[in-house]
């Protein structure tokens, strides 16, 4: 693992709100590195720097990092790193820059567990900093900022080998706020700290997600007011399928500037696309009041067969670039695009913004001020870089991704795909006409029963047919939406006959 300055760009990626997508190659590229191991830095930190699913967050010339899982030479096992580590990103790149050039290392460690290693030659400013604190102590949640406090929602703790027959893997059912501040003499401290947990059997489900998005967002006007969306995720314990409903955390503008918080789950809302955690670009239309959030590759419940969208339980590496969006109403929809990601990536990537893109200052970026909605043409707007790439869908080896993609913005119409199940109407018009009944109260069920639903327990919407029924049960075969192909557990007894209005 390396510390890296990009010179040049190797593949540009054109991206539009909504967007589509054009690939160019330049294999020109310079790289600057140094091996996280040959700093002069506490081990356990070195090896925290190594570790893999840790949350992140940069403000200004601050880069956070906190905690993930890896391989402790300490511990002689792989556990979850309880560290906050801050880089100062400029005094970093003059290190790595000027490293070739002198071996001359600052370093102090204190006795509360901070820590500081300083910068190269002149540059007296810190480049690393940390803090050692077992609440940092999470993989695979997410990181993002409500004022001044640094929020942390969900993931997992893990201990030992993962998989092994001692794994421990334990959901973090709550969101983690704090304050940071880094004194003149490069000491980190967290401050704050207030922990929000799962008190209800539905948040206790909702919140039980690791490998998430945790994106800034805008709920309704942009008034002021602070909010943090969470999209997808995984596992859900009943089925280990993704989860697709939205959750909202909201800060009132009358809270500040102490931290508290309401969190909402969106349950009428169901993702289809892009649940895992991959590269998003969120952008912000004043002019309309509409949210679009736009997710790279990654993994997903559903996949486009043809123009169809298909799911697969399997939940595979995908090339869809999809958007979705939000209005002023609290409407959503998505969007998959025509163009798709250079191979089955973007699981884990980052989105790494030029240093002065337009945004608000919660990190969404104003899509009113550049130059794509001013001039309608493509606008440079940043870089998508790192993950996974797989060989294939499914069932075939994965690798790290060494592509650096140049995300170009303009401004274009899209076509939604609605998720609340009203096209299954067109689709069934033919058995429709046949005769149904959704709440039937005769004393023998009729031949067959149609429902159009949309659940977060479910992996598709469903279309279900009734099925060998009798006065002793109602056996149901469901069917996905798209062609009527059986999905998977084709049959379920629901209910006796008849059926209440509420069954």
């Amino acid at each position: 693992v390396c510390v890296c300055v990009c010179v040049c760009v190797c593949v540009c990626l054109s991206f539009l709100s909504p967007l589509s997508v054009s690939l160019t190659l330049k294999l020109k590229l310079k790289w600057y590195n140094v091996s996280v191991m040959s700093l002069n830095i506490d081990a356990d930190v070195q090896d925290t720097l190594v570790a893999t699913n840790a949350q992140s967050y940069q403000r200004d010339d601050i880069l956070y990092l906190a905690g993930g899982y890896g391989y402790s030479r300490t511990a002689k096992t792989f556990v979850t790193f309880p560290y906050l580590v801050a880089f100062n990103v400029p005094a970093c790149v003059r290190y790595v820059l000027s490293r070739s050039r002198s071996n001359n290392h600052n370093y102090h460690h204190n006795n509360d567990g901070s820590g500081g290693g300083g910068g190269e030659g002149d540059d007296i400013r810190s480049c690393v900093m940390w803090k050692k604190d077992s609440r940092m102590a999470v993989a695979g949640g997410g990181m993002e900022r409500l004022g001044d406090f640094l929020v942390m929602p969900l993931g997992a703790y893990y201990r030992n080998l993962y998989q092994d027959k001692n794994f421990v893997e334990e959901y973090q059912q709550d969101i983690r706020m704090f304050n940071v501040t880094i004194t003149p003499d490069s000491t980190l401290s967290i401050n704050g700290f207030t922990q929000v947990s799962a008190t209800s059997d539905e948040e206790r489900t909702q919140w039980h997600r690791r490998d998430l998005h945790v994106l800034p967002t805008f709920t309704g006007t942009n008034d002021g007011a602070l909010s943090i969306a969470m999209y997808g995720g995984v596992f859900t314990p009943k089925d280990e399928q993704p989860y697709l409903n939205p959750i909202f955390i909201n800060q009132p503008i009358a809270a500040r500037p102490v931290i508290n918080v309401t969190v909402t789950t969106d349950t009428a809302y169901a993702q289809m696309f892009n649940q895992y955690e991959c590269g998003s670009v969120v952008t912000y239309d004043n002019t309309t009041r509409t949210m679009y959030t736009t997710f790279f590759g990654g993994m997903s419940l559903y996949y486009m067969n043809g123009s169809v969208p298909t799911p697969d339980p399997m939940v595979p590496f995908v090339d869809i670039i999809s958007t979705l969006v939000r209005e002023e109403s609290g409407k959503m929809y998505e969007a998959v695009h025509s163009n798709k990601m250079p191979g089955f990536m973007g699981s884990s990537t980052a989105f790494i913004p030029l240093p002065k893109l337009p945004m608000y200052k919660n990190g969404v970026i104003d899509v009113n001020a550049i130059g794509s909605y001013k001039e309608g043409k493509a606008v440079h707007i940043g870089w998508i870089y790192g993950g996974i790439t797989g060989v294939a869908p499914n069932d075939g080896p994965s690798y790290a991704s060494d592509l650096l993609l140049a995300v170009y913005h303009s401004i274009q119409s899209i076509s939604a795909i609605e998720s609340d199940g009203l096209s299954l109407s067109s689709v069934l018009s033919t058995e429709l006409s046949t005769g149904v009944s959704l709440a039937p109260s005769s004393a023998s069920p009729p031949s067959f029963l149609f429902c159009d639903f949309c659940s977060a327990s479910a992996s598709h919407i469903a279309v279900w047919f009734l099925s060998n029924a009798s006065s002793n049960g109602v056996r149901l075969r469901k069917f996905c939406a798209s062609g009527l192909a059986p999905a998977p557990s084709s049959t379920l007894t629901v209910a006796k006959w008849p059926l209440s209005a509420a069954q």
